[in-house]
């Protein structure tokens, strides 16, 4: 564990009812940014897609107890290096997920992604388009949405390549292009994105805009899967289960069923029945 003193603040008001312009007028003891680096690489090394993903809220909370940080410290060392894009990010995310003392505020939490965004990051227009696309923190604009996808597809952001994918497949905010949506899935899935990767399975299964491919269909299943995206687990299982796509494998069946139940799925809770009850 890190043993290094913590800069205690100057005040003891909670951080819930601290605006952004009164914290700039504290005076800091240290221009210390070990918390809030530490933090970022503590997020960024438990899961690439921490932005997209609120199951990250429980590890940081973790993380902030288990070291006896001071929520309100973390805090205001993140907020003290808000010209970092990065940064800028993070404090989007600490008051969209409530994170420590801070009340969750979406508006704040939109306003420091659009400050990402300016700054040229790829991921914060990514999220600046999530709160347009469903009206977190800001009215509801699907046209917006989809120009800020697109920017940050552009640039090569793998969930901004995921959302416009699915804005161009369904037809939201433009008109529908299965092809180019199907195109984008894919750059999406191979750069990682396990969500993406998903979709792309299920595609391939039920011949969606592509021709059926079944072991394509499992390979990515199989990827997600391994990347802890909990709806893949049951088809994982249901394609060992089966022999779609790979050779049938009852005993990887079974594991990946577990997972399922594990992660709180009835579906595979009732696919272990089955089994169990079958023999």
């Amino acid at each position: 564990m890190n043993s290094r003193k913590i800069i205690k603040s100057p005040s003891i008001v909670p951080v819930a009812y601290i605006e952004p312009e009164e914290i700039t007028n504290f005076e800091i003891e240290t221009n210390d940014i070990a918390l809030a680096e530490e933090l970022l690489k503590i997020v960024n090394d438990d899961n690439k897609q921490w932005i997209l993903d609120p199951d990250i809220v429980v590890h940081v909370q973790s993380w902030l107890i288990l070291n006896k940080y001071n929520p309100e410290d973390v805090f205001r060392s993140i907020f003290n290096q808000k010209h970092r894009p990065e940064f800028a990010i993070l404090l989007g995310f600490i008051y969209r997920w409530s994170i420590g003392m801070v009340t969750r505020d979406l508006s704040k939490s939109f306003q420091w992604y659009k400050v990402a965004a300016e700054a040229g990051s790829a991921l914060a227009m990514t999220e600046v388009g999530v709160c347009y696309f469903n009206g977190d923190g800001v009215t509801i604009d699907r046209r917006k949405a989809l120009e800020y996808y697109q920017k940050s597809a552009e640039l090569g952001n793998a969930f901004g390549q995921y959302n416009l994918s699915f804005c161009l497949e369904h037809g939201i905010g433009t008109e529908a292009d299965k092809e180019k949506a199907v195109n984008l899935l894919k750059i999406s899935a191979m750069a990682g994105n396990a969500f993406a990767q998903h979709r792309l399975a299920v595609a391939y299964f039920g011949g969606i805009s592509i021709p059926v491919d079944e072991y394509l269909g499992f390979y990515w299943f199989l990827e997600s899967a391994q990347r802890k995206y909990s709806l893949s687990y049951f088809q994982v299982g249901f394609s060992y289960n089966k022999g779609h796509g790979i050779v049938r494998d009852f005993h990887k069946a079974i594991k990946w069923f577990r997972r399922s139940h594990q992660a709180g799925q009835t579906c595979g809770s009732f696919s272990l029945q089955k089994i169990f009850l079958a023999r």
